[in-house]
């Protein structure tokens, strides 16, 4: 089983923050290591930049290696604070068919029960939510 796409974008920023730290501290990159929200040289870790002042951003996609059946999507637009490292959900959109409705009612409520597990799987558990319209 793989590692996942946040991890995948983690280790993009990770690579960004190094790469931008070793220009800042004329320092080689393999010679930096990220430890707790700092870029530091490995031999001088006075010398350690805080994550928040190298300005990395990053995006990812997760696109699923055999096809499926799934019957919808999820995106979510997250801010993180630079300071705390706390992660805020600023939208949430979670999109499925569900095909020709026979009874609405009951599509709008098993559809609201899996947005809201969906959204607690995949966020913190101090994510704002916001239900839209169901």
């Amino acid at each position: 089983m793989g590692r996942g796409p946040a991890a995948d974008w983690h280790d993009d920023l990770a690579e960004q923050a190094v790469d931008r730290a070793a220009k800042e501290l004329e320092t080689a990159a393999p010679d930096l290591e990220v430890v707790a929200r700092v870029v530091r040289p490995r031999d001088v870790p006075s010398r350690a930049i805080p994550l928040a002042e190298l300005g990395c951003e990053g995006t990812c996609r997760f696109e699923k290696p055999h096809p499926g059946v799934d019957m919808g999507a999820s995106l979510a637009a997250v801010t993180i604070n630079r300071d705390t490292a706390a992660v805020s959900v600023t939208r949430l959109v979670l999109v499925h068919d569900v095909g020709r409705m026979v009874n609405p009612s009951s599509s709008r409520g098993s559809s609201s029960g899996r947005r809201r597990r969906e959204a607690a799987g995949g966020c913190s558990r101090s994510s704002p939510t916001t239900r839209r319209g169901s």
